[in-house]
């Protein structure tokens, strides 16, 4: 099977195709590329009418998967089906979370973890936090979030003023939740067995805010490098739910073990000059962003 075969038995994004519809054409056994060859519909259930149509989005589908083009597959397939791209990109995939200073729009982003190209890293305010500007604009392929649509990636817009993010995004809660799995990442974590350090297990948002006020009000070093840490489990934590949930889906060959994936955590350096102890941020991420972002042709 080759890497994009998931996602050429994508359907339910085609015009006029619903679930019945889905599932008869994935019975053929045909994909994309076999399909868009065929000049009637290939299933009594599709008028030909419809099919015209299907056959002209079919065609526009392929020639952005032959550019490598993820971001516009990431848009053009239902929701229920963006599975597909983790299970096809599940190698080249980057993950990513943030901790602020507590939910009201006018706080600020602390601290930023990825997971890229197989490295963990972790950003932070007065740091370095704008080095993670750099992996967006980067060689990102696909960028995976918990309930980012909602918050992690607005408020990364927000901090470096990007119009959109300069790369393809999928929000993983919503992947778990067609696949039958509510709550938090921590809640589903629990339930695909995924056990976080004993240091870390019981920290949530909460305490997170609090581990940056610690810092910010007496330099606690400790509640810094935890906080860190607790960033950096939640990055790891999404790894393991995505090949989880891809195992779930019949994708076999995805997961990876959590276990494995904690030594990447027990070998995060710590060693890193800590950054000053005050809110504000004077590393030249706006300047940074004038001169190579925004004269960008972003891809609408």
């Amino acid at each position: 099977m080759n890497r994009t075969r998931y996602t050429e038995i994508a359907f339910l994004h085609l015009p006029g195709i619903g679930p019945v519809r889905a599932a008869c054409l994935r019975r053929t056994g045909l994909g994309w590329r076999e399909l868009v060859r065929i000049p009637t519909p290939p299933i009594p259930e599709i008028p030909a009418g419809t099919w015209s149509g299907v056959r002209r989005r079919l065609a526009h589908d392929i020639a952005a998967l032959d550019r490598g083009d993820v971001r516009a597959l990431s848009r053009a397939l239902h929701t229920e089906e963006r599975w597909r791209l983790l299970a096809d990109f599940c190698d080249s995939l980057t993950f990513f979370d943030i901790e602020t200073t507590g939910l009201s729009w006018d706080g600020e982003v602390t601290v930023a973890g990825c997971r890229h190209r197989g490295e963990l890293r972790t950003f932070v305010r007065g740091r370095d936090l704008d080095e993670f500007l750099d992996v967006l604009a980067g060689d990102v392929t696909l960028l995976v979030s918990f309930n980012g649509s909602s918050f992690d990636v607005p408020w990364v817009e927000r901090l470096f003023h990007l119009p959109e993010l300069p790369c393809a995004h999928v929000d993983l809660r919503w992947i778990c939740h067609h696949a039958g799995l509510s709550g938090g990442l921590k809640t589903i974590e629990r339930v695909l067995g995924v056990q976080r350090p004993p240091d870390l297990v019981g920290v949530d948002g909460s305490e997170a805010v609090w581990l940056w006020q610690r810092w910010i009000s007496v330099g606690d070093a400790a509640a810094l490098e935890r906080l860190i840490r607790y960033c950096a489990a939640d990055v790891l934590g999404l790894v393991a739910v995505t090949g989880a949930v891809l195992e779930r889906l019949g994708v076999r060959g995805r997961r990876r073990s959590y276990g494995a994936l904690l030594s990447e955590l027990e070998a995060l350096d710590m060693s890193a000059p800590l950054p000053r102890t005050g809110t504000g941020d004077r590393t030249p991420a706006r300047t940074l962003l004038r001169s190579r972002l925004q004269r960008r042709p972003w891809s609408r």
